[in-house]
């Protein structure tokens, strides 16, 4: 990680740019004669793409906006103690800045993660992270269509805009009490020793929501009781936290308080051919000669992801007349049916 500081002159504004080369033309000037013209040409163009940078300005940051008063006038020497405080102000929202960059997690989203950014996106979009109310999203959809990979990115994205956070995955086939102490364990700064019984479990939880702005995603939800062993419950949250929920049934979150519901597409073809070449060539364009038996395959595959993937895994191994064996047996199930498609992906995996 690098930090660029400008002493003078320098914005998030492009005009910031023109005074700044304004500032150092008499230098160029003078340069010009001592050094021949492309090297201070590359001068000037280094100088050029630092302007287009996004950065803190002391006049516009930290509430610098007083800063240019401070520094003239007859009172100088009596305001320069408050100068510094809007320095030293300034250099505090960096190193925050950059402890962001330092501590955030990275969960592991995908080995290809074709599509899933434009997805994340939209996510982040129905969050309204500008607000300070408390949101809840839910991502619903069939097995298959990257719901967990998408909000796993989601929260590497976003998870340092918040005091602290927590990925919960698979919470329908997880333990009550080892959901809670995950939860706890993530979110508390002194950790604790884990809580057995599971009704002081969730009080503690809400505790802990009340006091500090949150980062919560819950992973394949199928029963509303889970939603209540984690206090999850938007009178119990602290203002600016959110909540992301996966589940392939919209029943199971009952008659929790919701924002938004997102259902993620399907891949379109110019994704899916990309995915499934990637695992099924190890780029995204198909070999030559299987231009025709990719396009089929990845019309039937739907445009979902795990079927997509699964088969291409498999077919590098393939000769052509297996893969049309597999594509007469997609051909077979009904184009809505996922439930279908996956197993025949499953099967070829299966079958090696």
């Amino acid at each position: 990680m690098s930090i660029v500081l400008f002493s003078k002159n320098y914005a998030d504004f492009k005009w910031c740019l023109d005074e700044l080369l304004g500032f150092f033309a008499q230098a160029f000037k003078d340069h010009g004669w001592k050094f021949d013209d492309y090297r201070v040409e590359g001068w000037r163009k280094a100088l050029e793409d630092a302007g287009k940078l996004s950065g803190l300005h002391l006049q516009n940051d930290a509430n610098g906006g007083a800063w240019r008063t401070c520094w003239s006038g007859p009172a100088l020497c009596n305001l320069r103690p408050r100068a510094r405080w809007y320095e030293e102000k300034l250099v505090s929202k960096i190193i925050k800045e950059v402890a962001k960059y330092l501590k955030r997690p990275s969960l592991n989203v995908a080995y290809h993660p074709v599509g899933i950014e434009s997805r994340m996106t939209e996510i982040i979009e129905l969050l309204q992270m500008e607000t300070n109310d408390v949101r809840i999203v839910v991502v619903w959809g069939s097995g298959g269509l990257s719901k967990t990979t998408i909000v796993k990115a989601t929260f590497n994205y976003i998870c340092s805009e918040f005091e602290s956070s927590s990925f919960l995955e698979d919470v329908k086939d997880s333990e009550k009490s080892t959901s809670q102490n995950k939860l706890i364990w993530d979110l508390m700064t002194d950790k604790t020793p884990k809580i057995k019984n599971v009704p002081r479990a969730t009080e503690e939880i809400r505790q802990i929501f009340m006091f500090q702005r949150v980062l919560v995603v819950l992973d394949d939800i199928n029963k509303f009781e889970h939603l209540e062993m984690l206090a999850i419950d938007a009178c119990f949250f602290c203002p600016g936290s959110r909540i992301i929920i996966t589940t392939r049934d919209i029943a199971s979150v009952g008659s929790l308080k919701i924002n938004a519901v997102y259902s993620p597409e399907a891949l379109n073809e110019y994704e899916s051919l990309r995915l499934f070449s990637l695992y099924a060539f190890g780029n995204v364009h198909s070999h030559k000669g299987y231009e025709m038996l990719t396009t089929d395959v990845v019309q039937y595959a739907s445009g979902i992801p795990l079927v997509l993937k699964t088969i291409g895994s498999s077919s590098s191994k393939l000769s052509k007349s297996e893969w049309q064996d597999n594509l007469r047996k997609l051909k077979k199930v009904p184009n809505d049916d996922v439930q279908g498609k996956l197993k025949v992906s499953f099967d070829t995996l299966d079958s090696e």
